[in-house]
């Protein structure tokens, strides 16, 4: 007897990531967390979590954006995702769930006429073993846009 594994097996399902900070619509204020990090928790049932990536742009009033890339903000269309890897190794004991946090190098700036800065988004998307990536951005689960108070 031949089964068929392709049809509702678990390795032809897309992972799925979300966020725990930032909340997508939130402002947050001047000493909040979310200034500062990201906590993401990627999961999958199937073949287990292989690869996790981080986005995070800061969208400027005049139009244009900027991509962290890990040490400072680059300019790049508000479009084309500069994506980062998370370390896996350290962080996720449960090969299928694990529970991520990265750490900007200084705080995140107010979203303010002043600092020119109109919003920050962050997007979180995980691989599995069986290389499925997740590609679908949801606002509020792995697409979260915020804003920051002044003092």
């Amino acid at each position: 007897r031949i089964l068929d594994d392709d049809s509702g097996s678990s390795d032809t399902i897309d992972p799925v990531t979300a966020f725990h900070i930032p909340r997508n619509g939130k402002t947050y204020g001047p000493r909040h967390i979310a200034t500062k990090q990201v906590h993401m928790s990627p999961s999958d049932e199937g073949s287990g979590i292989a690869k996790v990536e981080l986005a995070a742009r800061k969208k400027l009033r005049n139009g244009s954006c900027r991509w962290w890339n890990d040490e400072r903000w680059i300019k790049r269309s508000c479009s084309s995702k500069k994506w980062l890897n998370m370390p896996l190794n350290v962080q996720c004991p449960h090969p299928d769930r694990c529970f991520l946090i990265y750490t900007f190098d200084d705080r995140l700036k107010p979203t303010t006429r002043k600092t020119g800065i109109r919003n920050y988004t962050a997007w979180t998307r995980s691989t599995d073993n069986a290389g499925n990536r997740e590609n679908d951005f949801d606002p509020g689960r792995n697409k979260s846009t915020y804003w920051i108070k002044p003092r």
